[in-house]
């Protein structure tokens, strides 16, 4: 994994598989000393073939570990640059009236180990943990950084333009499915519209678009907010092995956002 590291940083992702074929044909001759160690191994010199087999199988695990990650690597730029193309994924940075929004940063930390110590917000949020810790929430960033690079979560802190103050966060998930966390203080003020506003008018660039959104029953804020903003209730999740959601759905065409809540701009 580290050599597929290395090669993805040294090598533009995607030729990957158009110019570089060295974990090809690493694959192909180490098959061919490992046949050779068992000849060896059957034959006259059992214990040059067993050591043939051994080193070689070793070999094989890392390539065949380096191929999967490359190509991994490849499906992933793909994956991105489809969503790029049908404008599915946010802005990189943009702003509306009352908030600016942004990349996932490492300080970005504290932010989430704050939501993660309200109530309010961990009980209805799949993706924040109760109480995480400093490490917890490092991590948490981390790895959510590394899902935005492919493009299955496209997370933008939302920062309130007036206090200088990241205040919550807003995800595209597949870029279709939405999500968003504010902190207390914040919400009441229409910030929560203007964000989900926002954000969908930025990535509405396909007539055919539906976004998707899931809020707990008892949620009533939230499902207020979905309602405002133009998505339709659906049924209920009957999956027993979660919490049952209220799946929504948002089509462009038929429901129009009542205010234009953001004259956005992008950067």
């Amino acid at each position: 994994m580290i050599l597929g590291e290395l090669g993805v940083r040294m090598i533009n992702p995607d030729k990957i598989f158009y110019y570089n074929k060295s974990p090809q044909w690493g694959f192909i001759l180490t098959m061919l000393v490992w046949f050779v160690g068992m000849r060896e191994a059957v034959s006259h010199k059992p214990s040059l073939g067993i050591a043939l087999v051994i080193f070689t199988s070793c070999a094989l695990a890392i390539i065949v570990d380096e191929i999967v990650y490359l190509y991994d690597g490849q499906m992933e730029m793909k994956m991105r640059t489809y969503l790029d193309d049908e404008g599915l994924l946010l802005p990189r940075r943009y702003t509306s009236r009352r908030l600016s929004y942004r990349e996932l940063t490492p300080g970005d930390w504290k932010l989430i180990r704050e939501l993660s110590q309200d109530p309010s917000l961990y009980v209805y949020v799949d993706d924040i943990d109760e109480n995480l810790s400093r490490s917890q929430a490092r991590r948490w960033i981390i790895y959510h950084m590394n899902l935005e690079r492919t493009a299955i979560r496209c997370t933008r802190i939302l920062v309130d333009v007036e206090s200088g103050q990241a205040i919550g966060g807003l995800v595209v998930i597949n870029g279709h499915e939405v999500e968003y966390w504010i902190k207390k203080d914040y919400r009441g003020s229409g910030l929560a519209y203007e964000a989900l506003g926002t954000s969908i008018e930025t990535i509405d660039e396909d007539e055919n678009l539906v976004l998707f959104a899931k809020t707990h029953p008892h949620n009533v804020p939230s499902k207020r907010l979905l309602s405002k903003v133009g998505f339709v209730a659906q049924t209920e999740d009957q999956d027993r092995t979660e919490m049952r959601k209220i799946h929504w759905v948002y089509h462009p065409n038929s429901i129009k956002l009542k205010n234009n809540c953001s004259h956005a701009k992008y950067h």
